[in-house]
């Protein structure tokens, strides 16, 4: 899965120059008042979970003080976690996270990927410390800015509990309560989800995840 990680810098790093594929305007899909199956709740109490932490990429992902910590010594690193549980998940779902940067610039970020079926084909949405959000997807080895780096009122600074939700043929994504976007999304299918740093100047970072919480409506 390496070459996987190695690819995500260029997302983030490049500017991109490929036109937004269009897509057909989707109204949200009407789904009855099931109630939610639990897939991942983890607020890393205990440093035995089933998160699998990369050592590949210069950086260091672990578990501990009851968080999910990443770091990178310089922008030419990366580090990534994912779980278990989430190696393939099947729209509709909800995710809900706190990501909150510990040291480094503005300049650092943090991304979710998600629908992942290999490393040409997948989403991503970057979050920058400085409060500055994007949303990319890569097809086939083509990369595409759906959202291109907006600024939202306020940095990250104090963290930003996040919430995407994923119908399948929607995406709804929020920062601390505060809607970003919800739009038609059909690109790509199921895939696998999981978080990324990286930043963009010459300085490292670090970043704590806390309080996940992954969850699918019955169909």
């Amino acid at each position: 899965m390496r070459s996987t990680y190695a690819y995500l810098p260029a997302a983030a790093l490049v500017v991109l120059q490929l036109a937004c594929a269009s897509w057909n305007a989707q109204p949200p899909l009407a789904r009855e008042s099931n109630p939610t199956a639990l897939i991942l709740e983890d607020h890393f109490d205990d440093e035995e979970t089933g998160w699998w932490l990369d050592w590949t990429g210069g950086g260091v992902a672990r578990v501990g003080g009851g968080k999910l910590q990443l770091s990178i010594p310089d922008p030419d690193s990366d580090a990534i976690s994912g779980h278990t549980r989430l190696d393939y998940l099947s729209p509709p779902y909800e995710l809900n996270a706190f990501l909150a940067p510990v040291s480094g610039s503005g300049n650092s970020l943090i991304a979710i990927a998600f629908r992942y079926l290999d490393d040409e084909n997948l989403a991503v949405i970057f979050l920058g410390a400085n409060g500055s959000i994007s949303l990319s997807v890569t097809m086939d080895g083509e990369s595409r800015e759906i959202i291109p780096w907006t600024t939202q009122p306020g940095s990250f600074a104090a963290g930003a509990r996040v919430r995407l939700v994923d119908s399948g043929r929607r995406l709804l994504f929020t920062t601390n309560d505060e809607l970003v976007f919800d739009m038609p999304f059909e690109y790509l299918g199921a895939g696998s989800l999981y978080f990324y740093l990286g930043a963009f100047d010459q300085q490292g970072s670090s970043w704590e995840i806390d309080d996940v919480l992954v969850s699918s409506a019955d169909p």
